[in-house]
């Protein structure tokens, strides 16, 4: 039988995948420093809260729209009304998620076999998405400066573009790095893209999450000349809420170009009605009551960043990279380090599970990856026995399991 050539001929799982499933399979108890789910961490939406937001006549209705629900819309235009982007309902195209959005968004600008320019280090999501819509993903790098932050090398940004490049990926915070695209840099990055006639798709689904003593700078004001800008987010991580299955569009930019592109998008999203009318009524309840959801979960995310940069300072081979937001957290391996194998290890000896920084395509060293929404005992347990390791392989030494 044929198959598609956007899917590997090979999906069979890798040697971390089989050991994983193995313990799993067995009940081994497991120390999981890569959970992001928030009701899985104790961290979603009260049921009551969902239960408001799904005790309306509306849910036995079933009108139709391409764009979305108005009421959905509307409170989703608040959410960004409150961080400083005025935004009209029109603007803004309800899709079941963020991944589906991506999916119509490549469909609306690009044919098979053209390209798609996304960040270097990134969310490892990306390729398979560009990849089942028949494009090329095009990595360009960011780097670490020298203040500490990751940010994105506009040079090798403009030389990536070819003619066949049809939207530029960009993620701030980013994921897994945590950096924020600073105002200055993503109005550089949108003049680029305008004057190349290339969209960019902003992926914010963390925004509301900076570290602590981190102030996410305002969006710069949003200039006509600049093209276009379609900034995605969704209730997976504004409301901690992923089994609401809703995400979003936000399209601004230069008048004409907006409305074709809307108009576009809106025979596309016609052909598919995927969010659902319960995701929808329940935006319009959680979306307004997202601050204590939010306040818990940044309070998760400080109490582990602060237990980490405990577990690695002082004598420590290994340093974090410094975090401006988001939920993860990025450990910088001594060099010669393998963070494959060290992850291997951590998990059929040590009975921890971490992710490699291969797996988000880190364009130097050998990193580590960990998800600082993980309960609280759960993670500080499971980063005694990752630097323990870490040292361990460091400086020869053996240590107890």
């Amino acid at each position: 039988m044929m198959f598609s050539s956007r899917l590997d001929a090979d999906l069979s799982p890798g040697r971390l995948q089989r050991a994983l499933d193995r313990l799993r399979a067995s009940g081994t108890p497991l120390l999981d420093l890569t959970r992001s789910n928030p009701p899985q961490c104790g961290l979603g939406p009260p049921p009551e809260a969902l239960t408001r937001g799904l005790a309306v006549p509306r849910l036995a209705e079933y009108s139709p729209d391409p764009r979305g629900m108005l009421g959905a819309r509307q409170a989703v235009a608040r959410y960004y009304a409150d961080r400083g982007l005025p935004t009209r309902p029109e603007a803004v195209f309800l899709s079941a998620s963020t991944s589906q959005a991506y999916a119509e968004l490549i469909k609306l600008f690009a044919n098979p076999g053209d390209e798609i320019l996304v960040p270097q280090p990134s969310y490892p999501l990306f390729d398979m998405l560009v990849a089942l819509e028949g494009c090329r993903l095009v990595r360009f790098p960011s780097y670490c400066s020298a203040q500490g932050g990751w940010r994105i090398d506009e040079g090798a940004l403009e030389r990536a573009f070819t003619s066949r490049t049809r939207a530029v990926i960009l993620v701030s915070p980013n994921n897994p790095t945590g950096a924020y695209l600073p105002p200055d840099q993503l109005s550089a990055i949108q003049r680029l893209c305008a004057a190349k006639g290339c969209p960019i798709i902003l992926d914010e689904v963390f925004y509301d999450y900076p570290a602590e003593g981190f102030t996410a700078l305002a969006a710069p004001g949003e200039d006509e000349a600049r093209g276009l800008t379609l900034r995605l987010s969704g209730l997976s991580k504004v409301v901690g809420a992923p089994q609401i299955k809703l995400g979003w569009v936000r399209i601004s930019g230069a008048d004409a170009a907006v409305r074709e592109a809307g108009g576009r998008l809106e025979y596309i999203a016609d052909a598919y009605l995927s969010a659902s009318t319960p995701a929808q009524l329940a935006a319009e309840v959680l979306l307004p009551a997202r601050g204590p959801l939010q306040a818990r979960i940044r309070e998760r995310l400080g109490e582990n960043h602060r237990a980490a940069g405990q577990a690695f300072a002082g004598g420590s081979p290994a340093h974090l990279h410094s975090r401006e937001g988001g939920w993860y957290l990025v450990v910088r391996l001594p060099e010669g380090e393998d963070d494959e194998d060290l992850t291997f290890h951590l998990l059929v000896d040590d009975r921890v599970i971490v992710q490699p920084g291969f797996f988000f395509d880190f364009p130097q060293g050998e990193h580590l990856v960990l998800s600082l929404l993980t309960p609280v005992a759960e993670f500080a347990e499971g980063l005694s026995r990752v630097a323990a390791r870490i040292a361990a392989r460091a400086y020869g030494k053996r240590i107890k399991v």
